[in-house]
């Protein structure tokens, strides 16, 4: 399986900044992280709908199973149990 996490972020984003240890655990475990810049990839936010920071985007081979925006504790949570529980 393929477990795939988008990650829409901006530089200046703190809130952001808060969830990168829990990604960089993820990415550890095999999970594939995308990191995408709202200001060079604004296309790609309008595609997905992105109307605030963090959001991202949970994928199973592909298919979306789950969206969490904010770094609250459910996105850590969502992040920990990502690719480990599915």
């Amino acid at each position: 399986m393929v477990y795939q996490i988008a990650m829409y972020t901006a530089k200046w984003c703190k809130a952001c900044k808060t969830l990168m240890p829990y990604l960089e655990v993820a990415q550890k475990r095999g999970v594939h992280v995308d990191f995408i810049d709202v200001e060079i990839r604004p296309d790609l936010a309008e595609l997905e709908n992105i109307n605030a920071l963090p959001t991202m985007l949970f994928s199973i081979n592909g298919t979306r199973t789950r969206s969490v925006t904010g770094a609250s504790t459910e996105a850590v949570a969502a992040i920990k149990a990502f690719g480990v529980s599915n």
